[in-house]
């Protein structure tokens, strides 16, 4: 005992005053230094989490090296009032603020670990060290340590704008298995949730960012719902809606002024298309499958082909992949993206085939005779005239501004302005500029055209995509 690591001791205490006498530990069961013998042992977590008699989540600690079975301490300020028992018998109770009964599992330190989050998820029944008290939570509810009122804090109920429509509060995600099939919608938001929880998790080692995931990923209620193909962190069912996924920099668990950086992993994780490519912060979706407030846009490609090779495809078929490929019909253009301003200008001349997408000197015009342009439109046409000439430093000309083409970067590292590709994805056609799509550079694998996702776009004019020849894209 006194050779492992406190967290395990503590683990094991609790088993043993629990009667259970088997206790598994990742870290320990698994050979970690045996690529085959991992696949499959990874593969199997899902059913060795969801047959479990009890998981232990040691959710206040940031690694194995912490104790957490030490005293709480309240952060919140309480209140000792007199109160009535009972005839003639009086006592005391202590109070706080509301806020204080909320419980938001994002900032534990559990939160940051890749590797939890498939425990947290697949396990029946879990008992929680959090670092305020301790939990008890099973499919049919969440119990704290003497019934004291203090709850997940679920932002599916009752969330207001600066919330954003996510949850670690995830026991009750899965569907109902006679209900798979009908509820498709539910089923992929369900996952696109996960996904945005997930993205703000980190593994020891990058190539494990889709095994970290793959035990999730294999349970019925997706595999057998979105499935069968899965592609790299992408599902078959409505691919193409979840190929618009983007980033974001900013997440209420960082402090003020603080912001996320994303990178891509030197040594090959995934294709530039599906988010499992991005290290660094928050994968947000623009859309709910089972909003009931409104539906989801219209897709205006086509998926002619998607493949990815598993690195174990026997053992681990939903983890680390080896190559991958997407073939897509769409509308495209040529435009100017500025990543420091989010600009996007779409360059006048139709795309008819790959060849002459991908032929720099096709573009004749700059981009800063793309900014002019884009000025002279904005100004003569009269939208927000006051705002041009009150505003000197012009951040009506900024992509974000609600009237202009925004896009947005997947890396943080770029920041000039580039010459790439705008491949359309959807459209409302309803409104006048609702196209959303990716936007794209030239492979540097000069033996044929292929293409590589930089970032995604969103407010392209609908005349600009709509009436345009489509042309087949590859994208690696």
């Amino acid at each position: 005992m006194e050779t492992l690591p406190p967290t395990i001791r503590n683990a094991i205490k609790i088993t043993r005053a629990l009667s259970i006498p088997y206790l598994w530990v990742d870290a320990l069961c698994i050979a970690q230094d045996v690529e085959e013998e991992k696949a499959r042992d990874i593969a199997k977590m899902q059913a060795l989490y969801s047959s479990s008699a009890l998981t232990i989540i040691a959710a206040s600690v940031a690694s194995v090296y912490e104790d957490f079975l030490d005293p709480r301490v309240e952060p919140e300020h309480l209140y000792k009032i007199p109160a009535r028992i009972g005839p003639g018998l009086f006592g005391s109770m202590s109070i706080n603020a509301l806020k204080g009964a909320c419980y938001d599992e994002r900032f534990e330190p559990i939160a940051k670990r890749g590797w939890t989050l498939q425990e947290q998820l697949l396990s029946n029944r879990s008992l929680i060290f959090n670092s305020r008290t301790m939990m008890w939570r099973c499919e049919n509810s969440v119990r704290n340590f003497g019934n004291s009122l203090y709850f997940p804090h679920d932002l599916d109920c009752g969330y207001n704008d600066n919330d954003e429509k996510y949850s670690l509060n995830l026991h009750s995600i899965f569907n109902n298995k006679n209900d798979r099939h009908s509820k498709k919608e539910n089923a992929l938001s369900c996952w696109l949730r996960l996904v945005t929880v997930y993205s703000l998790r980190s593994t020891t080692f990058e190539h494990d960012k889709l095994n970290a995931l793959a035990s999730i990923a294999s349970h019925p209620s997706f595999s057998q719902t979105l499935g069968p193909g899965y592609f790299a962190g992408l599902w078959q069912h409505e691919l193409a809606r979840q190929l618009t996924w983007c980033t974001s920099r900013w997440h209420r668990t960082l402090a003020e002024g603080d912001s996320f950086t994303f990178h891509r992993p030197q040594t090959y994780r995934a294709p530039s298309w599906p988010w499992a490519s991005l290290e660094g912060g928050v994968i947000n979706f623009d859309f709910d499958f089972d909003s009931e407030d409104e539906s989801p846009p219209d897709v205006i490609c086509e998926i002619m082909s998607c493949s990815t090779e598993p690195v174990s495809p026997a053992g681990n078929p939903f983890g680390e992949i080896r190559s991958a490929q997407l073939n897509l019909r769409a509308s495209a253009r040529k435009a100017w993206f500025n990543p420091s301003t989010s600009n996007v200008f779409i360059i006048p001349g139709s795309i008819t085939s790959v060849s002459t997408a991908s032929n720099p000197d096709g573009c004749m015009v700059t981009f800063e005779e793309a900014l002019q342009k884009h000025k002279h439109d904005f100004a003569s046409s009269g939208l927000d005239s006051d705002l041009v000439e009150e505003d000197p430093e012009e951040t009506y000309l900024d992509g974000t501004y609600f009237p202009n083409m925004e896009g947005t970067c997947d890396e943080t590292g770029l920041s000039e302005p580039i010459l790439a590709l705008c491949v359309a994805i959807t459209m409302r056609k309803e409104v006048n500029d609702s196209v959303g799509g990716l936007i794209h550079v030239k492979s540097e694998d000069r033996s044929t055209v292929k293409w590589k996702r930089i970032g995604v776009f969103e407010r392209g004019r609908n005349h600009d995509f709509q009436h345009e020849p489509k042309v087949e894209i590859c994208i690696v």
